[in-house]
């Protein structure tokens, strides 16, 4: 049987796809993390790779990060950006395994900060689910 998936667009890039599970009476209905997508790439298809992606956004909001150190949690390579007179930046690496080739995002504070807010609040509401 086929479970439908709601989508919850966190940001202008990111998606969270989480699968809906009701009980036969339609009382109460019961989520599951399928994918967290940052544009085409998959960043997190579970519970627990949903948290890391939160929390890497965490880190850098509370300046955690170190400039110079290429973090990677599940495929997914994260860096600190620091520029001139720039603001601060959270770089984002993704391998495309079809191309070979990567794609490459940057968020701010303000960015990361409304993710993390966004996706805790869906987390608290979901199963651990299979994959946790």
């Amino acid at each position: 049987m086929h479970k439908p998936i709601m989508i919850i667009n966190i940001s202008n890039s990111i998606q969270c796809n989480l699968i809906v599970t009701e009980d036969a009476k339609k009382i109460y209905k019961r989520y599951e993390i399928h994918s967290i997508t940052l544009g085409e790439d998959v960043v997190a298809e579970s519970w627990s790779s949903a948290v890391d992606f939160a929390e890497i956004s965490n880190l850098f909001n509370k300046n955690a990060l170190i400039q110079g150190i290429k973090y990677q949690l599940n495929e997914v390579h994260y860096e600190l950006v620091l520029a001139d007179k720039q603001p601060p930046k959270l770089a984002i690496v993704i391998k495309n395994h079809d191309t070979d080739d990567y794609n490459f995002y940057d968020f701010t504070k303000v960015e990361t900060l409304l993710i993390y807010n966004k996706l805790t609040k869906i987390l608290n509401k979901c199963d651990f689910g299979g994959n946790a």
